[in-house]
């Protein structure tokens, strides 16, 4: 099932809405985690949009602010685009040497650089081309940003 969602406030109930608009923003990562873990092969990830008179939004943590300079609908999209064909749309794909969703396990803390040097240098001898001069560093950063979304432990 897929459909659109809205809340609405009467124009008294300012304060209320103001409240719901702080408590989705704050919550929107890990919705938008939720979403893409169960929901996401469905359709789009989910996005929050705060449709105040300012259209401020609430203060956002350092950490926060981080992950919001990559767009991982963007991501998704160059991925399901591209890297769907070998890595399964959504990173899904049963096969544990190129499955995407094993990152943070296999490398750690190391996965960005990881990622980084495999997506630009390729890994010709197992079959991963480089993709250095068709994709730019942002749609590196955004690809790794979904991924980041997709991670699971075994």
């Amino acid at each position: 099932m897929q459909w659109q969602a809205a809340i609405g406030f009467a124009k008294k109930d300012s304060a209320l809405r103001d409240q719901a608009d702080a408590i989705l923003g704050a919550l929107a990562p890990r919705i938008g985690k939720i979403f893409t873990k169960y929901v996401g092969p469905m359709g789009s990830p989910l996005v929050f949009a705060h449709a105040g008179p300012q259209g401020a939004r609430p203060d956002a943590s350092p950490a926060s602010r981080s992950i919001e300079k990559a767009d991982l609908i963007k991501g998704r999209q160059v991925f399901n685009g591209t890297c769907a064909h070998c890595h399964g749309p959504n990173a899904v794909v049963a096969e544990r040497r190129i499955n995407l969703r094993l990152l943070r396990e296999k490398y750690g803390d190391k996965m960005d650089h990881a990622f980084f040097a495999t997506v630009t240098n390729g890994r010709p001898r197992k079959g991963m081309p480089t993709w250095k001069n068709i994709f730019s560093h942002q749609d590196f950063v955004n690809i790794l940003s979904y991924l980041k979304t997709v991670q699971v432990s075994r």
